[in-house]
């Protein structure tokens, strides 16, 4: 397997994809969303860490790492930083932020080895939606996202239920987390196949 060191820089206005040290794709901030990317699109609420994964002949690469709604957080590469005082480039504005504070217990079979307990105690969200957008050239890329109902208000069957959509198709139709999980403050990931065209 080879190994890809990636990074994004976020500079005057501009944000510019990095791969090895050297520039791959740069967009104006105010126009990310027309230079092809992966949208991901939830409604009403949720917290996701988000990763993107693009598949190639020797192995996959992670392109993006997301702690939503929290701190970076350690691993191979980082999950970046997604706080309420420094938000994640890729979230639409007007969100909130927070730590639940609460234990996830991240046992179930759907979470990959590895997977940091602390992306899952850090939420983002917003009463109606929540609207994510991941800059990508064309091609197939695997978004995985990660769920836990960490909040005592949503945790029964109902109380919290969601449409996700991923570049425009829906692929959780009436998502309760809570349910899927088995009860609160557990752990589970789901993984979709996602073909993104350049724009």
């Amino acid at each position: 397997n080879s190994t890809n060191e990636l990074s994004i820089l976020v500079k005057d206005g501009k944000v510019s994809f990095m791969a090895n040290g050297k520039e791959v794709h740069s967009a104006n901030a105010a126009d990310v969303d027309t230079k092809g990317v992966v949208g991901v699109r939830i409604n009403p609420t949720l917290s996701i860490p988000l990763s993107g994964v693009a598949p190639s002949g020797d192995g996959s690469t992670v392109l993006f790492r997301v702690n939503a709604g929290g701190p970076e957080v350690a691993g191979d590469p980082v999950w970046s930083t997604d706080t309420q005082g420094a938000p994640a480039p890729y979230v639409d504005p007007g969100t909130d932020a927070f730590d639940t504070g609460q234990t996830v217990d991240t046992s179930d079979p759907s979470v990959p080895a590895g997977t940091p307990a602390a992306i899952f105690t850090d939420e983002r969200y917003d009463g109606t939606s929540l609207d994510w957008h991941f800059p990508t050239g064309a091609g197939t890329y695997q978004v995985r996202l990660y769920f836990a109902e960490t909040s005592p208000l949503q945790s029964s069957v109902g109380a919290r239920v969601m449409d996700i959509s991923v570049e425009g198709n829906l692929v959780l139709d009436d998502f309760d987390q809570f349910s899927e999980a088995g009860g609160a403050n557990k752990g589970i990931m789901r993984s979709f196949t996602v073909n993104a065209a350049a724009e």
